[in-house]
């Protein structure tokens, strides 16, 4: 994964559009009804946040994001949710929606978090590929 948070939040962004694209596809292919889009803008802002603070605090313990903060992330998005369903009526009687779009941001974003340190899990798997540069950009 990426060292620095912009690139993080990022990365969370466009997992984040996917996760609502796939659900949007998902609720237009069938019958039922497309949350508002202010109510789906909240759950992707409260998201996006959570899943930016736990980047940040897995990196000041001096570990990199990973599948761990996903979770934290999911868990504080929706513990956040809640009191905003509750007096602000955000994503009212579409409940199951933000479920489904958190489960497909949890799992775009520990699948890519898999991808991204598959080389340094499996070193052996890496032979014969030649990298040019250095890791001073990075």
């Amino acid at each position: 994964m990426f060292r620095h948070p912009l690139l993080h939040l990022l990365g969370d962004s466009l997992r984040v559009a996917l996760a609502l694209g796939i659900v949007a596809l998902w609720l237009l292919s069938g019958e039922l009804a497309m949350p508002p889009v202010t109510d789906m803008l909240v759950l992707a802002a409260v998201l996006l946040v959570c899943a930016a603070v736990t980047d940040v605090h897995e990196q000041a313990g001096g570990t990199m994001p990973g599948i761990g903060g996903t979770v934290l992330a999911v868990l504080a998005a929706s513990v956040l949710l809640v009191p905003l369903h509750a007096e602000a009526g955000v994503l009212s009687r579409h409940e199951l929606t933000a479920m489904w779009v958190l489960l497909w941001f949890a799992l775009l974003r520990a699948g890519s978090t898999v991808a991204a340190s598959f080389w340094r899990l499996f070193p052996s798997l890496a032979h014969g590929v030649l990298v040019l540069g250095d890791d001073e950009g990075i």
